[in-house]
């Protein structure tokens, strides 16, 4: 008996030993560097030779011995944040990190003078110990998970070709929130910290994001840097005394118009958003989001710009697939009137249809200002499909009056064809209904560019096709296959974009047929298909592609 006990405290303790990332971490630090950094004259004054938990206190939130480093605020090891951790920027500058190289004064690339480099597997154990907060115990992500990742199970959501060059010194900063990984057919949200450290209290004047195949990414700023969350990726969304700055569905620009800005204090905590979907039934997803920051000195605008996301949480929509209606009304809690900007509409899969009205003194509806089911979200307009993944934004312009007291409506329409209820959540499974509203508290100084137009139109003039339509393999490998057996309508056009919205492949398909479309020049990574009918113009199907 006492033998077996022995081998079962062996079994645990082998256990525990394999699901704890930093001793992962601490053995493949000792191992491939610790030739220069032992001994009598370590290298950087960082001793390998350390016992673990010394190690740990010598790496986490450590000063290095690079004066270059410590000017631009960054740590051994920053919790949260690989891109600002010396050591990890040693290790994996260039090839695996293309958007990190080493400045002159923060030496040569880890290990040196011939040692035997890490391998990816390595490198991004090491990375998701940081991004994940760099604890000293627990284990961050399965290491299994890695592994078949770099071996060919996983594909990126934002392909490493489509990485934005960061702004130019004195313009601004770029921030990148992963990557993480989500397993296959799994959707998450995640957030994170990120200390801006600036130099002084600045104005941003344009945010570029690119979310990868986020369904969401929400970029908030902390108004007390005391109640920012601890640092490292959190599951979930922590959004206590945080001001919304931007909101976006797919990659894209936020460029404010001139006399408008965004105000941040000189220690500004950020709080990053993403929720992330694969839609891999088999392989792991890999996802990331860049945002540039571009900045200019501190009054240089007249006029704030600031955010705010409307929610109606009370959703409560059976299965079925029979359309349930849900309308509510709010003000923004102000006594004078402000100037809206921009407008857009977030729900998810089952939603159907958004629509925003100006609210009358008496609670009735007024002018219709939204319709995420128009060109541009433009009330009367050509009408599109409801498209939950990107829906319009509206631009006025001339910006949009509106009194706060009086409050806006706002209705979304739902069909749940899926095997539950549903009910307000986080999660592609869960739904939701809200608006973003970007606005001004006066015009002074605003020097607005024209709104959003589009063509006018009689919607009984409009032919809406039924369809059949068939995509698969998804996902696809070289050849892909679009089933039109059972449309006969006129000849489609098939598009296929990458993540930023760049059309990547186009053909003309033959309706009443079996098509297929070569794609063994895309690379691995998340696609979106669209089939456009050339006789109307209108769009017959819609849909997410993963390309192995």
């Amino acid at each position: 008996m006492r033998i077996l006990t022995l081998l079962f405290l062996v079994f645990l303790t082998s256990i525990s030993y394999a699901q704890n990332t930093y001793d992962t971490v601490y053995d493949i630090i000792t191992t491939k560097c610790q030739s220069c950094h032992s001994g009598s004259n370590p290298a950087g004054n960082l001793d390998f030779d350390l016992p673990k938990s010394e190690l740990y206190d010598a790496l986490v939130f450590a000063s290095t011995n690079s004066s270059v480093a410590n000017a631009k605020h960054n740590y051994q090891v920053y919790p949260g944040d690989p891109y600002r951790s010396y050591i990890f920027r040693k290790i994996a500058a260039g090839g695996f990190t293309p958007n990190v190289t080493l400045e002159a004064g923060e030496g040569s690339l880890m290990p040196a003078y011939g040692g035997e480099p890490l391998t990816d597997v390595e490198m991004e154990t090491i990375r998701q110990w940081i991004v994940w907060g760099a604890p000293e115990t627990g284990e961050v992500v399965a290491q299994n998970t890695i592994e078949e990742f770099y071996n060919g199970g996983g594909y990126w959501g934002l392909n490493a070709e489509d990485v934005p060059e960061a702004p130019a010194e004195g313009e601004g900063f770029q921030i990148r929130m992963g990557p993480f990984f989500v397993a296959p057919s799994d959707d998450v949200e995640y957030t994170t910290r990120y200390d801006t450290r600036l130099s002084q209290d600045m104005e941003v004047h344009t945010i570029d994001a690119n979310i990868g195949s986020s369904h969401h990414f929400i970029l908030l700023k902390h108004n007390d840097p005391a109640t920012a969350q601890p640092y490292g990726l959190k599951y979930g969304a922590e959004h206590d005394d945080a001001a919304i700055v931007s909101t976006y569905q797919y990659s894209a620009e936020t460029k404010l118009p001139n006399g408008t800005a965004f105000r941040w204090e000189q220690d500004a905590v950020l709080e990053l958003n993403s929720h992330a979907v694969n839609y891999s039934s088999s392989m792991i997803l890999g996802n990331d989001v860049y945002v540039n920051v571009y900045t200019q000195p501190n009054n240089t605008a007249s006029q704030e710009m600031f955010n705010v996301l409307i929610p109606y949480p009370g959703l409560v929509i059976p299965n079925g697939g029979a359309e349930y209606v849900f309308e509510g009304e709010f003000t923004l809690g102000l006594n004078f009137d402000v100037h809206v900007w921009q407008m857009s509409s977030h729900t998810h899969q089952w939603g159907t249809g958004y629509r925003v009205w100006k609210r009358n003194p008496d609670g009735s509806k007024g002018d219709m200002i939204f319709d995420a089911e128009t060109e541009n979200g433009i009330p009367g307009c050509n009408p599109i499909p409801y498209d939950y993944q990107h829906p319009p934004v509206r631009t006025f312009g001339p910006f949009l009056p509106f009194n706060p007291s009086h409050g806006l409506i706002h209705e979304a329409t739902y069909e749940n064809n899926g095997p539950n209820w549903c009910f307000w959540g986080g999660t592609s499974q869960d739904e939701m209904m809200l608006i973003s509203i970007y606005y001004v508290t006066s015009m002074s100084g605003v020097n607005a560019d024209a709104g959003d137009e589009c063509e006018l139109v009689d919607i009984e003039d409009i032919s809406v096709h039924e369809s059949s339509i068939n995509i698969y393999p998804n996902p696809a490998d070289g050849v892909l296959s679009i089933d039109l057996s059972e449309y006969n309508g006129s000849t489609i056009e098939l598009m296929v974009f990458d993540a930023l919205g760049r059309i990547v492949k186009q053909s003309t398909l033959n309706a009443g047929n079996s098509n297929t479309s070569l794609i063994d020049d895309l690379s691995s990574g998340l696609y979106y298909v669209n089939l456009i009918d050339t006789e109307s113009g209108g769009s017959l199907h819609h849909e997410k592609l993963v390309v192995r």
